[in-house]
């Protein structure tokens, strides 16, 4: 994935989970604010528009020095293209971090796990528990990313994944250090168990703090 496409899927993120909260209009469009000194993410706009992923209707531009470094705000659509070219982008962003490695390890997952161990197939969203399974989302939204990162083999499993590292590897850019983007990535965490928990009865696959995650060791297959 490289720097441009990380560019726009970063755009893209934004889009949906911080400009799309609050900013939706009566008549559907997104009323989106972009501050001069953000570059990448004015530049991320633009190309998104002449792509087709967006179609932005009205804009209040500055006009005059001295308005150049005041925020200004556009008005957005998101078309049918906006959608495929996110699922697009978040699977290359996604398969950065699923390396042979990885894929090697998570096939012996349901051979090696035994029956209170978890076995979390990528490809089809199956997870098994304790010899019971739910089928997460495997094609866009935070909650189906993060149980591939953390569930992709053993050595994930064991490790404590911080929020903005997280972040970093679901948007393929680091985190601008705004808070409310840690908080959709903690807060997709506890919907991602609660929805475990309600499938399998197993409520604490993940152990969630307000800081990180990581999978609950007695979860982890030993070999």
């Amino acid at each position: 994935m490289n720097s441009h496409e990380k560019g726009l899927l970063a755009a893209i993120r934004r889009l949906i989970e911080v400009d799309g909260f609050g900013s939706k209009q009566p008549d559907g469009q997104l009323l989106v604010t972009v501050n001069p000194n953000d570059k990448t993410y004015a530049r991320s706009l633009a190309e998104l528009d002449k792509l087709g992923a967006i179609i932005i209707n009205e804009a209040t531009i500055p006009t005059s020095r001295e308005e150049e470094s005041e925020p200004y705000t556009l008005l957005v659509v998101l078309t049918k293209g906006f959608w495929a070219m996110q699922a697009n982008l978040q699977a290359k962003a996604l398969n950065q971090f699923d390396g042979p490695e990885s894929r090697q390890e998570g096939a012996k997952q349901g051979d090696d796990a035994g029956p209170g161990f978890v076995s979390y197939n990528a490809s089809t969203g199956l997870l098994e528990i304790a010899g019971r399974h739910v089928r997460l989302r495997t094609d866009s939204g935070t909650r189906g990313y993060i149980a591939r990162l953390l569930l992709k083999s053993r050595s994930a499993m064991r490790q404590d994944w911080a929020y903005n590292e997280v972040y970093q590897l679901i948007n393929g850019q680091e985190t601008t250090g705004s808070d409310k983007e840690l908080r959709n990535i903690y807060y997709a965490a506890l919907r991602l168990n609660k929805e475990i928990g309600e499938h399998t009865g197993i409520k604490d696959l993940f152990a969630i703090t307000t800081k990180s995650i990581r999978v609950n060791t007695k979860y982890i297959p030993r070999k």
